[in-house]
């Protein structure tokens, strides 16, 4: 499932006074009871911030059970820290299946950081140095991705159920 939110605009989304608020309402009244089963979420350098406070607002089991990857885009998120208890579970879910592109003057996909501790998985050279831009320079690395993850899922589902592909 693909979804498209901009937090930074709350008109037509009820109780959305700030960013977090908007993404809560969109995953409670449009994404949890959708017919999805995988969701892949690109997060943008705030939204980031937003995604973790879902993990406080709402089940972080209940939202991991749906969400099935994360491509970050220049997040300014952070996992460890006084106000971002962010549980155990949610950071190995980001460590396996989340990945950061950030700005960088390396070559799309070159390696920054194999693991930062702060953002709780690897960060990768969105190919640009412009915060803005990271969204479009990364997007062939953010599909191939999402693809990568959601072949995963597809093998790991059809070994439970005792199907060879």
């Amino acid at each position: 499932a693909a979804v498209v939110l901009n937090p930074n605009v709350h008109e037509g989304v009820p109780i959305a006074d700030s960013p977090e608020a908007h993404v809560d309402y969109v995953w409670e009244h449009m994404i949890k009871i959708s017919q999805a089963r995988k969701v892949a979420l690109v997060a943008h350098s705030y939204g980031g911030v937003s995604l973790m406070s879902l993990f406080k607002t709402q089940n972080a089991t209940e939202v991991l059970h749906q969400l099935k990857a994360v491509a970050f885009t220049d997040s300014v998120h952070h996992v460890n820290g006084r106000f971002n208890k962010v549980p155990a579970a949610v950071k190995r879910f980001l460590r396996d299946h989340a990945i950061d592109w950030v700005t960088s003057g390396e070559p799309l996909g070159t390696v920054v950081h194999d693991f930062n501790e702060n953002k709780g998985c690897k960060c990768l050279s969105a190919g640009t140095t412009s915060h803005p831009a990271t969204n479009e320079a990364a997007r062939p690395a953010v599909i191939d991705f999402f693809e990568m993850k959601f072949g995963e899922l597809d093998r790991e589902e059809a070994a439970a159920a005792g199907v060879a592909i």
